[in-house]
């Protein structure tokens, strides 16, 4: 039974991150935030019905149209002007699509700060033909001049296949979970007799735990600098999720000296069952209480920026990105982390030393992504401290992994809703 969850989890794996990666290349393809040049209305004053910015959009996406002012849309400047949306069809004067006079857009929509002013002053849950579309300003007498800029913003909404994509992600990885709640198969008589090669010395513990820290932080490193959108970022995450199951279970290996049965892997990483046994079914309610307190701790940090996995996730590209690896990379990061880690340091430092430094490691690989949002940074410490702490009262992974996958399963369907 254990063979046949695993292959089936590969093979759904496969099958899930091949669809999703299709799929978000398709929509970040599409995805358009173009923003014009800043000029003042004089200088548009040349241009054909002062369009500030252009961009070509595909039928059926959602569309957001944006103009700033340095001026902040001072109303008694403003008033008595509109803004347009323009179809421009090649060989042809522009078509306006839509006009939204300066004087019905309500003063609640306006962002202004003491460097201007911003408004979106239409939005289309539907592009109905595909084209060409740009922002105008329509201006009869130039009272004042600022200073101005476009932005128009485009992107397909998360659909059915999306989500199904998704939730063939989460089944995977719960398959595969559910393989090592299965005894591995019994050594038969002639593998017990049949000669082994000798095995080189083990490792030091540390030796081992370093490697692999350094080792995984290499590969992030690495392909760091591979750049190509959301779809990359999704292979981006795979390879560092196969790094963190191949070091673990390799560097697991080496904890057996010359001459002994070579170490189960399973044993290795601790993936066995949890004492007692029933708390299994306690790791989805953990992890989603686990959400709950570590996001309304996350609040009470003020944030110096923007993290870049927020930033990421402005487009719907990108969240499904981030959705399809959400729901499956616990299963590594508990592997590595919880699993290698600690067992590694707690069989020779004791449990103490492996609760502090899984737990901070576990945080450092986590800072690059949440560097500025330190709410957000808190919020994954608390859940790293949580998860050790399963894994050294249970005395297993297992338990981990299902909170951990429950904890983003949460966050990721409450994203999609």
């Amino acid at each position: 039974m254990r063979r046949l969850f695993l292959t089936l989890g590969v093979l759904t794996a496969l099958l899930a991150f091949a669809l999703g990666t299709t799929l978000v290349a398709r929509m970040s393809d599409e995805e358009r935030n173009e923003i014009g040049q800043t000029q003042t209305l004089s200088e548009l004053g040349a241009i054909e019905r002062r369009l500030v910015v252009s961009a070509v959009l595909a039928e059926g996406q959602h569309a957001t149209f944006e103009l700033c002012s340095e001026d902040g849309f001072d109303p008694a400047e403003w008033t008595g002007r509109a803004f347009t949306v323009h179809f421009l069809e090649p060989g042809a004067a522009p078509e306006r699509a839509a006009r939204v006079p300066f004087e019905e857009i309500d003063d609640a929509a306006f962002q202004r700060s003491p460097a201007g002013g911003c408004v979106v002053f239409k939005r289309w849950d539907e592009v109905l033909v595909a084209g060409e579309f740009a922002i105008g300003i329509e201006v009869e007498d130039v009272r004042s001049d600022p200073r101005v800029r476009g932005r128009i913003l485009a992107h397909r909404e998360i659909e059915g296949l999306g989500r199904g994509v998704v939730l063939g992600s989460l089944l995977s990885a719960l398959m595969v979970l559910l393989a090592f709640l299965f005894p591995p198969r019994p050594i038969t008589e002639f593998q017990r007799l049949s000669p082994r090669p000798e095995r080189t010395p083990a490792w030091p513990a540390w030796v081992r735990v370093l490697a692999g820290v350094i080792g995984l932080l290499a590969v992030m490193f690495a392909i760091g600098f591979v750049h190509g959108g959301s779809a990359m970022a999704v292979v981006r995450a795979l390879i560092i999720a196969g790094a963190q199951v191949g070091f673990a279970l390799w560097l697991a290996q080496r904890a057996a000296p010359k001459g002994e049965a070579e170490t189960r892997l399973d044993v290795g990483v601790a993936l066995t069952w949890p004492r007692p046994r029933w708390i299994l079914l306690l790791m989805p309610l953990v992890g989603v209480v686990v959400w709950l307190v570590g996001s309304r701790l996350g609040r009470l940090v003020p944030s110096t920026g923007v993290a870049p996995i927020e930033a990421f996730v402005s487009f719907p590209s990108g969240s499904l990105a981030v959705a399809l690896i959400a729901v499956f990379v616990p299963l590594a990061e508990e592997v590595f982390f919880r699993g290698f880690v600690y067992t590694t340091l707690d069989r020779v430092r004791g449990a103490n030393i492996a609760t502090a430094v899984s737990v901070v490691v576990f945080a450092v690989v986590h800072l690059p992504q949440q560097w500025g949002a330190w709410g957000a940074f808190v919020s994954v410490g608390f859940t790293g401290i949580v998860l050790t702490l399963l894994r050294r009262w249970t005395r297993s992974t297992l338990p981990g992994v299902l909170a951990h996958l429950s904890h983003n399963a949460v966050i990721t369907l409450l994203a999609l809703a």
